[in-house]
């Protein structure tokens, strides 16, 4: 098992499954508008779907 973090982009997602990764701290990725705001539901979405598919 493998945990990547720390700058990841929804782009980044097809090369790392494909290296082995099986899990994804997404971080800020989760708060587009910064870490003063709350988690966006529609960023967290966007990306349970990439790793789903």
């Amino acid at each position: 098992r493998m945990l990547v973090g720390g700058g990841l982009r929804l782009d980044h997602v097809d090369v790392l499954v494909a290296a082995g990764v099986d899990g994804f701290h997404i971080g800020g990725a989760a708060r587009p508008g910064g870490w003063t705001h709350p988690v966006s539901v529609t960023a967290v979405q966007e990306w349970r779907e990439a790793l789903d598919t």
